[in-house]
Formats: C-alpha cells, structure tokens, sequence
C-alpha cells in the first residue's frame, strides 16, 4: 500500500515528535493552510524541499528512466 505525499508528511511529524502546529511555524504558514493541502494532498515540488530543508531531511523527486536518465 503506497502513501499520499501528505500521509508522509504526517507519518514524518510523528517520528520527529512534531505537530502540524510546529511546521507551520517552520514554514511561516497558518496551521489552518498546511491542514489544508495535507488534507487535499497539495504540494508543490517546491513546497515539499522546503518541507524537506526545515525538517532537516533529504528530499528527492525524480522520475528515473530505463537509461538510467532521472528527471
């Protein structure tokens, strides 16, 4: 079984011991907005490395071809 992005987020917060709360405030964002695409599952490449930055952990988003070529 595969997670959203935002279940990984969550599952994240929880083995960091951090709320929703916490990364907002990291983010500069309202609760009430990362809530939000957590829920809708709405994030940007570019939200999800500053995510990642805050967090202190790696992201990658890539797309590996046959070729060994990742985009």
């Amino acid at each position: 079984m595969s997670l959203t992005m935002g279940e990984k987020i969550k599952v994240l917060l929880n083995r960091k011991d951090m709320s929703v709360q916490d990364l907002a405030e990291l983010l500069g964002q309202s609760r009430q907005n990362i809530n939000t695409k957590l829920k809708k599952d709405n994030f940007s490449e570019h939200d999800l490395r500053k995510i990642a930055n805050v967090l202190e952990v790696e992201f990658e988003g890539f797309f590996f071809l046959k070729n060994g070529d990742k985009i």
